[in-house]
């Protein structure tokens, strides 16, 4: 990531924790040695109404909140037309919560409890995500380097559009076999319900032996001596 750290200024952040403490030390640690300004909020329909009223260039969102959970405000905000970039954090985030977040397009993921530098890394280069792709032509995507062009499909899973991630990431791997990018194509196929391809996909991307750092996204793999089991990797059902 620290070629591609955001330094850009002035940038809004909202932080939606249920937990006084939790919002405090992420602002006090984004705070640090940035002009970046930070609002705070317990209520996810009160962040809705932040959210409609103020421009925030990012959201740290918990998953679960007594109110609701941080995927409805998300699924609310996205249908309404609100975009931010969001990085989704939780100690209990399994599977099904990982394919629910990526269809409203969060891609970012933190686990409770929260290293706070690697917090703030995550923001930056979520901020930088965004700006280094949001004005970008769609004929300039191959002649980026091969990790900018697998981050320019995380950026259009961000917008949701599922299907020029695919191309992208299909692209990619015409030039290079990549445990991240099978992985994200495994889970594309999954939210498609082609649930044969993603298992081709998931079980190429345990063959090259690097397993993904958000620890749901590691059940997904399946090694190649267990491929021919019952698809228990597979939460959904035909």
């Amino acid at each position: 990531m620290n070629s591609s750290l955001d330094t850009e200024t002035n940038r809004r952040i909202l932080v939606v924790d249920d937990e006084q403490s939790i919002r405090l030390g992420i602002k006090l640690a984004l705070s640090q040695s940035s002009d970046w300004e930070i609002d705070t909020e317990a209520s996810p329909s009160t962040a809705l109404k932040l959210l409609k009223s103020k421009h925030y260039d990012a959201m740290i969102l918990d998953l679960r909140m007594p109110e609701m959970d941080g995927l409805t405000l998300a699924r609310m905000q996205s249908d309404q037309g609100i975009f931010c970039p969001t990085v989704l954090s939780s100690a209990f985030a399994n599977t099904d919560i990982v394919l629910s977040a990526i269809l409203v397009g969060i891609v970012d993921f933190m686990t409770k409890p929260m290293d706070l530098t690697e917090l703030r890394a995550t923001v930056q280069h979520l901020l930088w995500r965004h700006r280094r792709f949001s004005n970008l032509h769609i004929n300039e995507i191959k002649e980026l380097s091969l990790n900018n062009q697998y981050e320019c499909a995380k950026y259009y899973l961000q917008q949701r559009n599922r299907v020029q991630a695919k191309q992208i990431l299909l692209d990619l791997l015409e030039q290079k076999m990549d445990e991240n990018s099978e992985l994200l194509l495994g889970i594309i196929a999954e939210l498609e319900k082609s649930y044969d391809l993603a298992e081709r996909y998931y079980t190429e991307a345990c063959s090259r032996g690097k397993k993904p750092p958000f620890k749901p996204f590691q059940s997904k793999l399946v090694s190649k001596d267990k491929a021919t089991e019952k698809r228990f990797v597979l939460h959904a059902k035909k």
